[in-house]
């Protein structure tokens, strides 16, 4: 599906902005690791003719906040639930290694059909004994997020 998350990603892009100009906490969007194998300049433009993603990308966003490092993944559905399969294995991992040694790790599920979102830890994600994550179990269990003025999805207020 083209754009999936699409507006799940310009709300955390303009909370971090918010962040940072406000001088609150200082995130980052992580960039795909790529490599362009080919490419051609013409008339002034390049043109990218074969590039390929090196390795598995960890998560989208890293950032730090009093003092604390965090990480996490960003995830969109139009479902009513969020397949677990889109959830990787190694995204899951490495939000372990990062509780693991101090930091924050976890997930911000929007769930577009109700304009719903959460903080979900990741032990939820871990022991969910089906194969997703459906809006009744968010709501129990996640923390659920607010669109605030300036139009940010707070994030940092419910992680202290």
């Amino acid at each position: 599906m083209k754009n999936r998350g699409m507006m799940l990603e310009s709300l955390i892009n303009k909370t971090i902005k918010y962040y940072d100009q406000n001088n609150i906490a200082l995130f980052h969007k992580k960039e795909i690791p790529i490599s362009f194998s080919k490419i051609k300049k013409n008339n002034g433009k390049i043109n990218i003719i074969n590039a390929k993603i090196k390795n598995k990308s960890t998560i989208d966003y890293y950032g730090i906040y009093n003092g604390t490092f965090y990480a996490f993944e960003a995830k969109s559905t139009k479902l009513n639930s969020l397949p677990i399969k889109n959830i990787k294995e190694h995204q899951i991992n490495y939000l372990n290694k990062i509780i693991k040694y101090g930091g924050k790790g976890f997930l911000i599920v929007a769930f577009q059909k109700y304009d719903e979102y959460f903080v979900i830890k990741n032990e939820l994600i871990k022991n969910l004994k089906n194969k997703s994550l459906n809006i009744k179990i968010a709501r129990k269990n996640g923390i659920q997020l607010e669109i605030i003025y300036p139009g940010i999805l707070d994030f940092l207020n419910i992680l202290q």
